[in-house]
């Protein structure tokens, strides 16, 4: 019998790796006013599994194709086709962002503008970032400093946020006093690196 995670994959044609199950016990810590936006969500999985453990989530996703397969699948999950870049905007509205493959597809200086939007427009978030080692040569692109987890946790201590390693596939950084103290919780009790 599939588990819940290999019934909601199969329609997106997605499979089930370790992060997922990172991610959903992240979120089931979460204080429930918490609000989750996924950049580059894709079919909005992710965001799916936020939903799932009773947080308010969004994703916002450039390929259209993707938004509507994942509305299909996900109907509970608010999924919107755009550029984060033209509508940063919507940082102001959440405070949990996942940013799953987005900083090694789009390199360091377009990461550098979301999160110096995220730093100076919010008073506090978490950000998890999926990292898969070998995740860019399985798929043939082209390496980039973001794509490795040194070059993640560099890239996050440049802008002076505080993190934590969760199971070697998901870095979780945090800004402002209530983000540290529940990073700090969340690395106590589910392990970190």
């Amino acid at each position: 019998m599939p588990s819940r995670y290999q019934k909601d994959v199969n329609v997106i044609g997605k499979q089930v790796t370790p992060e997922y199950h990172i991610f959903e016990r992240i979120f089931s810590e979460l204080p429930k006013d918490c609000r989750v936006l996924d950049v580059a969500c894709a079919e909005g999985f992710i965001a799916h599994l936020a939903v799932r453990a009773g947080l308010r989530a969004t994703g916002i996703e450039i390929g259209g194709e993707k938004v509507a397969l994942g509305k299909k699948q996900f109907p509970g999950v608010d999924l919107c086709c755009g550029n984060i870049f033209e509508n940063l905007s919507m940082i102001q509205r959440h405070d949990v962002y996942v940013v799953s493959r987005f900083f090694h597809n789009v390199g360091e200086a377009w990461s550098n503008v979301l999160v110096s939007h995220m730093l100076a427009n919010s008073a506090g978030f978490l950000l998890l970032v999926r990292h898969k080692p070998g995740l860019l040569k399985e798929t043939g692109e082209k390496r980039q400093p973001l794509a490795t987890a040194k070059g993640v946790n560099s890239f996050l201590k440049k802008h002076g946020l505080n993190k934590k390693t969760f199971r070697g596939e998901v870095i979780v950084a945090a800004h402002g006093e209530k983000y540290e103290k529940l990073l700090s919780k969340l690395a106590h009790k589910h392990g970190s690196g």
